[in-house]
């Protein structure tokens, strides 16, 4: 069996952060609304019941976090020559001479994370790449070699130039 020659797994701090803050904000919300309208109909509360509440609502927002940690943790990315294969909640694989563009974009969230999003259109969108300039770079010249731009011995000249001026820096 073929040896992949890249592993990428996504940011984990990327995906579970900005879903709890959701989480405990919606939850918050529904927290308010429910005691907005007790307070309307002239309900009290007793104060240890908030408390269980908002407990509460930390309990699930831990659990939530620990699912989707089990869940993500287990996505990745396995780079060969000439195809990706992607494995998660399914087994997806792209082959990489069928990716017409090339390109990655970063949102607020992204740039707060160092992560982006890299499109390899149109055939898929790799989500929570940490490195995202490396990455892509790396991607590029696999696509450019799978689709026959640059020929096998011209591109490891170029991975070893690349190292060489690596390494003087």
């Amino acid at each position: 069996m073929e040896t992949p020659q890249y592993t990428l797994y996504l940011s984990i701090p990327r995906i579970l952060i900005p879903k709890s803050l959701t989480l405990i904000f919606l939850g918050g919300f529904l927290y308010f609304g429910v005691w907005l309208n007790l307070l309307i109909l002239n309900y009290i509360i007793p104060a240890d019941y908030h408390l269980y509440i908002i407990l509460g609502i930390i309990v699930l927002v831990v659990m939530q976090a620990i699912l989707n940690y089990i869940k993500f943790s287990n996505y990745k990315y396995y780079f060969y020559k000439d195809r990706l294969i992607f494995e998660g909640k399914k087994q997806l694989t792209i082959m990489l001479n069928q990716v017409q563009n090339l390109a990655f974009s970063k949102d607020v969230i992204d740039k707060i994370f160092n992560t982006g999003i890299i499109i390899l259109a149109p055939v898929h969108k790799i989500k929570y790449v940490k490195n995202t300039n490396q990455v892509y770079f790396y991607l590029q010249k696999l696509v450019q070699y799978a689709q026959g731009s640059i020929p096998p011995q011209v591109y490891g000249q170029q991975q070893r130039t690349n190292q060489y001026y690596q390494q003087q820096v």
